[in-house]
């Protein structure tokens, strides 16, 4: 029997479906290249193969293509029916996955990963900030992906994919001595690896390496192709670095150059929100408002995510107070009411005081911000480093504004917040 690339059987796969299904597996965990024309080769060797579909499942949720993701994956179970356990169990987590049955997802890895622990492609939806548990916003998110991942150590040894995601759970832990070594090593096994490399730069920021890791993206970057899920945000992370030095005209020309809608496979969630925490950043440090990327930034999050959604939800606010949309604001502030009277808000009316704070913020009304719009909120945040240390350290800003009412330096030292831990905390969508 054929195997895959942990050495667990597949189910009637020819050589040729088995070779191509590696490959697309290696593209999933490894952000790189193009994972659904592998699956589709797969595919089209064995037909009947349960893992291809469900790997091309995966591969059509990261293309933005939802509805034809769960189609393959409802069709990879019902081949799995007559499959390994092992495989039936793969296929059924997929399905949760795609159809953001989060907690039912969540319940079958953990009792998948004590009897196939090697089962990585099964495993990876949970790990990384933008997973099914980094993603969720419970507020012990950190503690529960380590204890995931943690056990699985003497399953992998040194292995690339595993080093990776251990480490970034060990990053949201807040410990970055254990997590950089172990990055080093998954780095230097995949150095072409997207989410590796990804990694890598948060755990050298934690480490307060930041002129290493600035240089070592710079260098990186630009071999990374554009059909990788990651392009955009690993460039984004370069445009972060300029920001800091209050490079506005190079971090503009990161940002124009590679983290645009169309310009690579990555995913909107990223575009809409990288753009705007970005454009948010720089009006905090100081830079002109732009207003032209911040419209496009704006009608591409009305278009791409019609429903509530946490993380999405906050960045559109951050839109509109950045452009001074009062008007949009407030309509956007009875969508959410009206969400939350129907219960279509997991998070509660964390989203509607964020957006008095942004608003608040914006026209420089400061007074009694931190404690009734943000501060208290900003653990509820999908991701914990990611914005939260931005809202958390904007009223301070604002207090320094109104001290200083030219906006000077003072102002714009105090309210730059672009650590990464505080501007990322990771952007793997699953």
């Amino acid at each position: 029997m054929r195997e895959d690339s942990y050495g667990l059987p597949i189910t009637g796969a020819s050589d040729a479906a088995a070779a191509a299904f590696r490959l697309c597996a290696d593209r999933l965990l490894a952000a790189v290249g193009d994972p659904l024309t592998a699956a589709d080769a797969a595919i089209a060797a064995d037909p009947e193969m349960p893992l291809a579909h469900s790997a091309r499942a995966m591969a059509l949720l990261f293309a933005s293509q939802p509805q034809a993701a769960r189609a393959a994956a409802q069709h990879a179970a019902r081949l799995a029916v007559g499959a390994t356990r092992r495989e039936r169990q793969h296929t059924a987590i997929i399905l949760d996955v795609v159809n953001a049955r989060r907690d039912a997802g969540l319940e079958k890895i953990r009792a998948h990963v004590q009897e196939f622990p090697r089962d990585a492609l099964a495993i990876n939806p949970a790990a990384g900030v933008f997973g099914l548990i980094g993603f969720s916003g419970r507020r012990d998110r950190e503690a529960e992906q380590l204890t995931l991942l943690a056990p699985l150590a003497e399953h992998y040894g040194d292995d690339w994919w595993y080093q990776h995601v251990l480490g970034f759970a060990l990053l949201e832990h807040d410990e970055a001595a254990r997590a950089l070594p172990l990055v080093e090593s998954a780095m230097s096994r995949r150095p072409d690896s997207g989410h590796a490399a990804h990694t890598y730069v948060h755990a050298m920021f934690e480490a307060d390496q930041h002129e290493r890791a600035m240089a070592w993206l710079e260098g990186w970057a630009p071999g990374y192709a554009p059909d990788g899920i990651l392009y955009c945000h690993l460039w984004w992370h370069l445009a972060l670095f300029y920001l800091h030095r209050h490079e506005f005209d190079k971090m503009w020309q990161v940002f124009d150059a590679h983290c645009r809608e169309g310009q690579s496979a990555s995913l909107a969630i990223n575009l809409f929100t990288d753009g705007v925490s970005l454009a948010w950043r720089a009006i905090v440090a100081g830079a002109e408002r732009p207003t032209a990327r911040l419209s496009v930034l704006r009608r591409l999050g009305e278009t791409s995510f019609p429903r509530p959604g946490i993380f999405v939800d906050v960045h559109r606010a951050a839109c509109l107070a950045a452009l001074d949309d009062t008007q949009g604001l407030a309509e956007f502030r009875d969508d959410l009411e009206a969400a939350l009277d129907a219960g279509r808000l997991a998070a509660g009316d964390v989203v509607l005081k964020l957006l008095d704070g942004f608003g608040a913020f914006a026209k420089e009304r400061i007074w009694g911000v931190r404690e009734r719009a943000v501060e208290p909120r900003c653990n509820h945040l999908g991701r914990r480093g990611t914005r939260r240390g931005t809202y958390r350290r904007q009223p301070r800003a604002a207090k320094n504004r109104e001290r200083d009412e030219s906006g000077g330096a003072a102002a714009r030292e105090s309210a730059l917040v672009v650590r990464h831990r505080n501007s990322d905390r990771d952007n793997n969508p699953t």
